[in-house]
């Protein structure tokens, strides 16, 4: 039975991000007070339509967090704050879809299919241009870029074997774990570790840039111990190019750009974090564009889309993190404070290294179990600070970021692996452990060294 309409549920949903962004800006215990009547009301409302799964997850950090909230005697303002710590999280995810509708204020695709194959004539090519692409577009799109480069692909990719297409994929979208402000990645370390997104910037484009060097370097590896067949048909390689669709796709990468940047200086002068700039630049950049572009009519068709259809699902990552709020704020006033320093210091580890192998792991050794790393993360950086485990800010940070890459990688809950069960036909399993195993793994310890030797 739905108690709430969709548009009634959308608007809850796009209320939550709204008091959210007001609170950012102007600290208020009324915001608060809007904010946890939206939480309770879609929780009463929707718990039930979750996936069993989530039910599960977010009832048992529920009634974790307020058995330490009762427990340690919380005032009434900690109760008010306790879904707070992970708003941010959720409003992010809620609004980045927007930024998705810009790819269709031209027609991009419809160049990028004619344009993409002139360039694919080879193995090696087909695998670079489609992970480097891949790295293009998911850094704007999140994983919702798999979709999307599976219609841009299918025709050349029918010439190459599956796996090969499968590879470029996974490793191209994988470096933007590390630095897109769009990737939850991004913003649970970031908060986790308390550095703005400005501040991630020397470490996260260094580690984007490992990720791609490694994926490139693996491809033509693996060629050229199981070379195959290059195209048949490289005379579309000396098909001229319409000029205009040249045009179209500079006109794609500078949209990105002015998006990026967008984010930049909104965080300079606002001086808030990813998690606020992130839901503005998405609630309010498509819209300029459109109204640059003259696209308004395309703009309201994907609005319509998106507040009838996508935002109203929404409400399981409102309930989710608002859970693991709840979760963290009581976990946050218990014993584990001290519980948890104190065993990472019995282990007697006391340098950087096997302390960011160590972190790393937990995140993505429990990620293969089902627990989110929003979870273990979030757990962490309760327990701990940098500096009681000798680490800086960007090493913490850093290590977040591996073990957050280890889960998406290799967990076949997470939602890249189960996006290419989907589309593939198969299980999750394949399109994740078995898949990526030893890249992630040697994208992890690269990752590693770099954070022990520069920062």
């Amino acid at each position: 039975m739905n108690l709430l309409s969709p548009v009634s549920l959308a608007c809850l949903v796009l209320g939550y991000v709204f008091f959210y962004l007001l609170y950012s800006f102007f600290p208020s215990t009324l915001w608060l007070i809007f904010i946890n009547a939206i939480v309770v009301t879609v929780l009463i409302t929707c718990f039930h339509k979750l996936k069993r799964s989530y039910q599960l997850l977010s009832g048992s950090l529920i009634v974790i967090g307020v058995y330490f909230l009762l427990s340690n005697h919380a005032a009434g303002s900690d109760w008010l704050y306790a879904v707070m710590p992970n708003a941010g999280v959720a409003s992010l995810l809620i609004t980045v879809p927007l930024l998705g509708m810009t790819l269709y204020f031209e027609p991009y695709l419809e160049c990028l299919q004619e344009v993409m194959p002139r360039y694919i004539q080879k193995p090696f090519h087909f695998y670079s241009v489609t992970a480097l692409f891949g790295a293009f577009l998911s850094s704007l799109l999140n994983i919702a870029a798999i979709p999307f480069l599976f219609q841009l692909f299918s025709g050349v990719a029918q010439k190459y074997p599956p796996r090969l297409f499968y590879h470029a994929m996974s490793r191209g979208i994988s470096m933007n774990l590390m630095w897109s402000p769009s990737w939850v990645s991004v913003a649970v370390s970031l908060q986790a570790s308390h550095l703005s997104w400005r501040e991630l910037m020397p470490l996260g484009i260094p580690l984007a840039l490992a990720g791609i060097i490694l994926s490139l370097l693996l491809g033509r590896l693996e060629l050229f111990f199981r070379p195959l067949p290059s195209s048949q048909h490289p005379q579309s390689a000396n098909t001229p190019i319409d000029p205009a669709k040249i045009r179209y796709l500079y006109k794609l990468a500078a949209q990105m750009l002015l998006i990026i940047i967008f984010i930049l200086l909104l965080e300079v002068i606002t001086h808030k974090s990813a998690l606020v700039t992130v839901p503005l630049v998405s609630l309010s950049v498509p819209l300029l564009l459109a109204l640059l572009l003259r696209r308004t009519a395309v703009f309201k068709n994907r609005f319509h889309t998106y507040f009838t259809i996508q935002l109203p699902k929404m409400y399981s990552n409102l309930i989710l993190f608002s859970a693991i709020g709840i979760f963290g704020y009581g976990l946050g006033m218990s014993e584990i404070r001290h519980l948890l320093p104190s065993t990472i210091q019995q282990l007697g580890i006391t340098s950087p290294f096997p302390m960011i192998l160590l972190l790393m792991s937990l995140v993505g050794t429990v990620g293969l179990f089902g627990i989110h790393p929003i979870v273990s993360i979030f757990t962490l950086s309760v327990a701990i600070t940098p500096a009681s485990v000798g680490l800086s800010q960007l090493q913490m940070c850093g290590a977040f970021l591996n073990g957050y890459m280890l889960y998406t990688m290799l967990s076949p809950f997470a939602g890249t692996g189960i996006i290419f069960a989907a589309i593939t036909k198969t299980n999750s399993i394949d399109m994740s452990l078995r898949l990526n195993f030893s890249y992630a793994l040697l994208f992890g310890f690269i990752n590693t060294l770099l954070l022990v030797s520069f920062f």
